[in-house]
């Protein structure tokens, strides 16, 4: 009896300290389900531009922007797009809130979705790039290839505009980037027109190859309208993540070639067409993202004007019937706003825009729906 006694204080004794130390079960389940569910931000980026997928190669392992999301409720997941027409169909479809897109696929969101856009990501060339020295004169009949709907489109017009070629002078055939130095060199097409670092990489690999032309282009930063408006405090989030990539890739050349690599990664991690892309291929424009780097990412005044570079880009568009015409200006300058920046600005040590800490972070999704850094 004394023993059985002895047993039933032991036992209660083992179960007070079980619950002192673990809590009660109710208690225990209550801490779980009260744990806040982070809301899921995507943002649509492009490998195949550089240096602008250099800097957001920067921002995608950016932990202090990670960390300060996380303090609002909110994670994000980067998903890598060939270009700007494909960022703008999944924005469309409310797969993303986020992207990034040369002249002509930011206008052509903000025409079609209303988008808005909040800060400059490029400033660079696009280039028109043959198998042999030619004049633009002699691409009459010719095979052009581009990518239909982006800033290279944007650009072949230009290129047309310039030689006083019509576009019915010319077949012009719509190709992915990762495509077109193959085409050129299987002679399935006599020239492309394509950003940055495709060009580099077709010369890079074909010593015949020449560029005949290169034109100036912008890129932007744009946001879904709604989740913009309801969520503003992620707009400069995003934005001080933008500065201080700046500020870190602008400081060390090995900051640039670390950024420069991460986004390799990626950009292989895509597997389309076969394209062979090497580090040492982004040399120049690793060179050029330095120089990019330095530059204030401002929208101004003047550009977002009616007679500034975006309504100059607009009406080239819509005269040649790449964007519908019977637009509302004050809707189209609304699309650009540089309000959330100059606050980002106005306050450095708020945003941490001069503290830089950079991880391998898992949240890139590749298009085989694996994310960076995975064993899977």
């Amino acid at each position: 009896m004394e023993r059985t006694r002895l047993n039933s204080v032991f036992f209660i004794l083992i179960c007070a300290l079980f619950f002192v130390f673990i809590g009660s079960p109710k208690s225990f389940s209550q801490e779980i389900q009260n744990q806040p569910q982070l809301q899921k931000i995507k943002f649509g980026t492009q490998p195949f531009w550089a240096p602008t997928s250099i800097v957001f190669g920067a921002i995608a392992h950016d932990a202090i922007l990670v960390e300060r999301l996380r303090k609002l409720g909110f994670e994000i997941e980067f998903t890598p797009f060939l270009n700007g027409t494909a960022v703008n169909a999944a924005m469309g479809n409310k797969e993303i809130q986020i992207g990034v897109g040369g002249e002509m696929p930011t206008l052509s969101a903000c025409v079609a979705q209303n988008t808005l856009s909040v800060s400059l990501v490029s400033f660079g060339f696009v280039s028109i790039v043959a198998r042999k020295e030619m004049l633009m004169s002699d691409f009459y009949g010719k095979t052009i290839a581009t990518v239909f709907g982006t800033t290279a489109h944007f650009a072949m017009l230009k290129f047309l505009d310039l030689a006083d070629i019509s576009i019915t002078d010319i077949n012009v055939v719509s190709m992915q980037v990762t495509e077109m130095s193959q085409a050129l060199k299987a002679k399935k097409v006599d020239a492309f027109v394509a950003w940055e670092p495709t060009p580099q990489i077709a010369l890079n690999h074909n010593e015949n190859f020449k560029t005949i032309g290169r034109i100036l282009t912008t890129g932007y930063l744009y946001f879904d309208r709604e989740f913009a408006t309801q969520n503003e405090t992620v707009i400069r989030e995003i934005l001080a993540a933008q500065m201080r990539a700046s500020t870190w890739l602008g400081g060390r050349r090995e900051n640039i070639a670390q950024a420069a690599k991460w986004n390799l990664d990626t950009a292989r991690n895509m597997g389309e067409g076969g394209m062979a892309v090497e580090l040492a291929d982004f040399k120049g424009v690793i060179d050029n993202s330095l120089r990019a780097a330095s530059g204030l990412p401002l929208i101004s005044d003047r550009d977002r004007g009616p007679n500034g570079r975006i309504a100059t880009a607009l009406n080239f568009l819509v005269d040649r019937g790449a964007v519908p015409a019977g637009y509302n200006w004050d809707k189209i300058s609304g699309c650009f706003d540089s309000h959330h920046l100059l606050n980002v600005l106005k306050k450095p040590v708020t945003y941490q825009l001069q503290e830089h800490s950079y991880i391998r972070a898992p949240s890139i999704k590749s298009p085989l729906g694996k994310k960076e850094g995975s064993n899977d």
